[in-house]
């Protein structure tokens, strides 16, 4: 897998979950990896940063979404 390639597939884990050890067992590449060509390619940090927060932001509708769909008795 080129390295756009491996980068691609942890940037979309990541997306899903927000989290880089999920990445880091589904695109086959070790943590460290991921962190080395963060520090090294700043494009790359920043669509990594960008998956994170993207990550945050579902969980955060999804759990605003249960908490307005909640009766209270």
């Amino acid at each position: 897998m080129s390295s756009r390639g491996w980068q691609e597939g942890v940037l979309y884990v990541v997306r899903m979950t927000g989290r880089v050890s999920d990445a880091e067992s589904i695109a086959g590449v070790y943590r460290s990896t991921i962190w080395r060509a963060a520090r090294r390619d700043p494009e790359f940090r920043a669509e990594l940063e960008a998956a994170k927060r993207a990550a945050e932001e579902r969980e955060a509708a999804r759990i605003k979404s249960r908490a307005d769909s909640v009766v209270i008795l």
